[in-house]
């Protein structure tokens, strides 16, 4: 019921008021689940919790559109979106249940156990992926739509945009490799151990992951949902396949399957394929992500070392927190001091922000004093 008011507001980019809905239908749906799983409503918590969050989203999605559907029918509009939005909705329809089909693999032959440690460490490294590429992913499509004919402006967005996630998602993904144990122990508990292994093999797959959503861009900016889905055919299918046999070693070879499929087969079409349609090679879009990588690398062996070296016999939850703010400060320097592109880039941005909002303000205050 809200789908076209959404769709508006972001093709407008109405960010800011997509935020505002999305934080008061959180918060209002939150507060709700948690009280009801306070006063012993159990699972039911969550079942109302989602229904909340939805209904309150689309009555403020009416609130906050001026738009209205009316008792009209253009046949024209329809034959211009049915060739893109039917091969889009082919591939988001096989793109799910290909991305599920590991679970309902698992949920058969493994067990209901073996389902819930994999869902649980295939959710933490899909959470900074999804927050940030999908938020991303929200802006970029709407503003490169705008520009499509332009390729070469688009190609530079696209790089830009691309080493700014890989700036933020990259660390993170090591930093979760290297804290996965003290993490997961302090935050879920000792029974929770066996997330660990499989958690340290998603996050090797998380930064590609990062960056491989955002390919959607391109397909979808330029008309090419085609191609898009050929290609969802095929890393489907390849995807089904890594995970049967996977399935012999556990739970650990369904994510291993994940991983090296992703790496050893998927990782070079599945980039290059549609960085043609912006004339962008594979070795250029390396070499942009290539200085984040090397900063983070570097700063999860020495987060690494710090926990093998200094920390022996600490407690776990010690362990953790002192390794984080470590990383994240050794991160910060070795970026700053390397002057790392996306990382002046933001710094700039960031800048640019902080005196379009405040500057204003300050100026006010002095004239008032």
């Amino acid at each position: 019921f809200d789908v076209v008011q959404n769709v508006l507001l972001k093709k407008n980019m109405c960010f800011r008021r997509l935020a505002q809905v999305e934080i008061v239908a959180t918060s209002i749906a939150g507060i709700i689940g948690i009280t009801m799983a306070l006063t012993g409503f159990g699972v039911w918590s969550l079942v109302w919790q989602s229904l909340i969050l939805t209904t309150v989203s689309v009555v403020m999605m009416w609130w906050v559109s001026a738009w209205r559907p009316t008792f009209s029918f253009e046949t024209g509009a329809l034959k211009e979106l049915l060739g893109f939005s039917s091969n889009l909705l082919g591939f988001n329809i096989l793109n799910y249940w290909m991305r599920n089909l590991d679970n309902v693999l698992i949920g058969k032959f493994i067990g209901s156990s073996a389902l819930g440690i994999y869902t649980r460490a295939y959710s933490l490294m899909l959470l900074p992926v999804s927050q940030i590429s999908g938020v991303v992913s929200r802006v970029m499509f709407p503003a490169l739509s705008t520009i499509q004919h332009d390729i070469e402006r688009v190609k530079h967005i696209y790089l830009r945009s691309t080493r700014t996630i890989a700036l933020v998602t990259f660390p993170l993904m090591i930093g979760l490799f290297v804290v996965a144990k003290p993490f997961i122990i302090t935050a879920y508990g000792d029974k929770w151990r066996e997330v660990i292994p499989i958690l340290q093999i998603f996050c090797l797959t998380g930064m590609v992951q990062s960056i491989g959503t955002t390919v959607g861009w391109i397909y979808t900016s330029q008309g090419r949902t085609d191609i898009m889905l050929r290609w969802g055919i095929f890393s489907g299918i390849v995807r089904g396949i890594a995970f049967i046999i996977g399935l012999r070693w556990g739970v650990i070879g369904v994510a291993a399957a994940y991983v090296l499929s992703g790496y050893v087969i998927l990782w070079y079409p599945g980039w290059s394929i549609p960085m043609r349609l912006i004339n962008l090679r594979f070795t250029e879009m390396l070499k942009n992500l290539s200085s984040p990588f090397y900063c983070a690398l570097a700063m999860g062996a020495l987060v690494w070392g710090l926990g093998f070296i200094l920390l022996i016999g600490w407690p776990h939850w010690a362990c953790f927190v002192l390794q984080v703010p470590f990383g994240i400060i050794v991160y910060t320097l070795l970026i700053h001091f390397f002057k790392i592109s996306a990382y002046i880039e933001v710094r700039e941005l960031v800048k640019e922000q902080w005196h379009q909002r405040f500057a204003p303000l300050v100026a006010k205050s002095s004239i008032i004093d």
